[in-house]
């Protein structure tokens, strides 16, 4: 079959005026409805989503009088005609409507009803949701709608909730107001009625870019034209009616000229033309207000990291020429402070980012306002709920030094010794909360100690644990670990440990050697690895057989820049280590690092190994194009004037951009959203003409790109 036409019908020929021939239509297929005369327009829909469009009506015996049956009926598309009708709902009812009412990636219909020849009123609603199988409905669920009039529906997402709602007007010349039937998780919910128009036959769905759907019934009896526009409004609601007098009927509704906003064709009667009406806005001297997607309330814990929320539907309205400001204002900046803004117009996305203060907890309000800087309708306001929820804060406790016993102790007089304890807290200013402390003794060598006594009364900051000790071997002989606890549930306690150490005056065991650490070979860095392996270290030890001394070890590079290195993994008296370091994404050279062990001594203290580490040269990057990754990637103009440049290509989603100068300093650094638009960048105005390197991090790559300043 040729490109760009589909048939339906069985019968199809290669002849002349055949339907294969793409110049006329097959000869009929004709489809029996088992007597029934179809009840207004047909549909067509892909109820069952297998990518063929089906056809869904409404039929009457004969005629619409009362006790006529009507049926609604189903005809599946098979791929070459149609299956016999499938009688879905025998009942008379009034105009359908397909949508997923209730979001599970299959079409319902909805129809209205009982029409004006059956009874009780007022009129109910009746769903048809489609089965798990996909092979037919489930049994009808009716629900009121408490309307005593309906007419035209349209379907639309009037309280941007995600959820299909319909828009139901009046039937015929009744005047009535029109009403939108809102589906929530839980069914339908009426809202209205809204303003009325004089008489409305007609609805269609129009939209003016301001993001809401508006809608616009028809005031035509054969005689005079005109319509009126309902404005939809922020939540889910409809506005004030505007009326216009203006010839025409039968009016259906498209964006003929592609701006945004949804124009009105319409016959006249009188002279027989087709009119087309352009749809500016509301009002030809209003401005339209910007648009600005809603937002979704975020709960958090307390004391998380900062928050990163992305802005979507930016637009200006639809005028040409009106940039868009967006502000982000809190209404408890001591729970979170204003939040920061990433958004360069004329683009449709940014970014916000916020983050809770520190120990603080409870709700507050964000307001997000998009500004044309015009004098009507110059703004549009979006608001969503931070929740930040306690998370109760660890008790806090300074690191306590080693204790060493140098007196002898008799074993008949066992020696009592005072630690200071500092830096005691509740963990959080804000957290009044009873402290406790208690200790505990792991024995090393022989003797005895006592698991302490306590001199502390909450809530001071300090204290004094009393240790009853009693050694005989000189070197380490217990390790203490001290316990502050708060008495909540969760996240409650905070212990550090020390070490106790005899070593009496005056007699053998004081270090008469240096402490001991194996030679580290050089080292050369791995650019394909995530993260560098870390150094190992080895045969570390005090250099005293005599005794036990405590061991710290600690590293310094010559070059931070280059080898930034992390914290000594390492606990005395292990003799093994391990050193993690970090290497420059954009400088290549080598870098000196001095391991030193120490074991607290005044003489023989220390030794210090030293080693290198060479780090392989960065990517060269050439050309305006230059560099690594997605290839889409681009940037423009380059040279880009004054340091202002756009990217394009990046694959939709999170953004990490850095801009460095060929000094590897950075220059630029921004978290944005990428979408189906181009990003505007700017370079700081201290940024000086030259040659910068742009890297573009996503979820899945990097790129990086050249680009020249002028």
């Amino acid at each position: 079959m040729a490109a760009g036409r589909h048939d339906w019908g069985a019968a199809r020929g290669d002849g002349p005026g055949a339907d294969g021939g793409g110049n006329g239509f097959a000869s009929a297929t004709l489809i029996a409805l088992n007597g029934q005369f179809p009840e207004g327009p047909v549909d067509v829909q892909d109820l069952n989503a297998d990518g063929r469009p089906d056809l869904l009506a409404i039929t009457a015996a004969g005629n619409t009088q009362q006790g006529a049956t009507v049926q609604l009926v189903e005809l599946r598309n098979n791929g070459t005609g149609f299956d016999p009708p499938i009688v879905l709902l025998t009942e008379r009812r009034l105009g359908r409507t397909v949508a997923d009412f209730n979001q599970d990636g299959k079409l319902d219909i909805l129809l209205f009803g009982p029409d004006q020849f059956a009874s009780p009123l007022p009129y109910k609603l009746l769903l048809l949701t489609r089965n798990a199988a996909n092979t037919g409905y489930d049994a009808p669920v009716v629900s009121p709608l408490n309307a005593f009039t309906i007419g035209e529906s349209v379907v639309a997402d009037f309280n941007a909730d995600g959820r299909p709602d319909v828009a139901v007007g009046t039937s015929g010349s009744s005047g009535r107001a029109p009403v939108v039937v809102q589906r929530t998780a839980a069914g339908f919910i009426l809202q209205g009625p809204f303003p009325a128009f004089s008489s409305t036959s007609e609805l269609q769905l129009v939209a003016d870019a301001d993001g809401l759907p508006d809608l616009v019934g028809s005031l035509s009896n054969f005689t005079a034209g005109g319509f009126g526009v309902l404005p939809g409004l922020v939540g889910g609601g409809l506005g004030q009616p505007v009326s216009y007098n203006l010839a025409g009927t039968n009016f259906v509704a498209g964006d003929f000229d592609l701006d945004g906003r949804t124009d009105l064709a319409a016959y006249d009667l009188t002279s027989g033309n087709l009119i087309v009406y352009r749809y500016t806005g509301l009002s030809a001297n209003t401005n339209n207000p910007p648009t600005l997607n809603t937002l979704t309330d975020l709960t958090l814990a307390e004391d998380a990291p900062q928050q990163t929320v992305a802005l979507t539907g930016i637009g200006n309205g639809g005028e040409p020429g009106q940039a868009v400001t967006i502000t982000a204002t809190s209404d408890n900046p001591a729970l979170v402070p204003n939040p920061s803004i990433a958004y360069f117009s004329p683009t449709s996305t940014g970014t916000l980012r916020l983050q809770p203060a520190p120990d603080a907890f409870g709700s507050c309000l964000i307001t997000v306002t998009a500004s044309d800087g015009q004098p009507q309708n110059s703004t549009v306001v979006r608001t969503f709920r931070v929740t930040v929820s306690p998370v109760n804060d660890a008790p806090t406790l300074d690191a306590i030094p080693d204790v060493v016993v140098t007196q002898v102790i008799p074993s008949n007089a066992p020696q009592l010794i005072a630690v200071p304890l500092s830096g005691i807290t509740s963990g959080a200013a804000n957290e009044n909360q009873l402290l406790t402390l208690s200790a505990t003794v792991s024995l090393v060598g022989p003797g005895s100690i006592s698991n302490g006594t306590f001199a502390y009364i909450s809530p001071s900051t300090t204290g004094q644990c009393n240790l009853l000790i009693l050694a005989v071997p000189p070197g380490l002989f217990a390790t203490v670990t001290i316990t502050v606890n708060d008495g909540q549930p969760t996240n409650n306690t905070t212990s550090r440990t020390f070490r106790v150490f005899y070593n009496p005056s005056g007699t053998p065991g004081l270090p008469t050697t240096a402490p001991t650490l194996n030679a580290i070979a050089d080292v050369t860095a791995d650019r394909a690895l995530a993260a560098q392996l870390p150094v190992a270290l080895a045969g570390i030890g005090d250099g005293d057989p005599s005794q036990v001394l405590p061991l710290t070890v600690v590293a310094v590079s010559s070059d931070p820049a280059l080898v930034s290195l992390g914290a000594v993994s390492y606990t005395s008296p292990a003799a093994t280590g391990n050193l993690p370091y970090t290497i420059s994404n954009t400088r290549g050279g080598t870098a000196t690092v001095r391991v030193t062990v120490s074991n607290g001594q005044a003489q023989n203290g220390s030794i210090t190994r030293s080693f290198r580490v060479t780090v392989p040269a960065a990517p060269v990057i050439s050309g305006s194009r230059g560099g690594t990754g997605n290839t889409a990637v681009a940037l423009y103009p380059n040279p880009a004037p004054g340091g202002h440049f756009t990217l394009a290509g990046a694959a939709p989603g999170p953004l990490d951009v850095t801009v460095l100068d060929l000094s590897g300093r950075i220059v630029l650094q921004q978290q944005l959203v990428a979408g189906p638009q181009p990003l505007l960048l700017a370079l700081p105005a201290t940024a000086a003409a030259g040659v910068y390197v742009v890297r573009v991090r996503s979820a899945g790559s990097m790129v990086v790109r050249r680009l020249a300043v002028e």
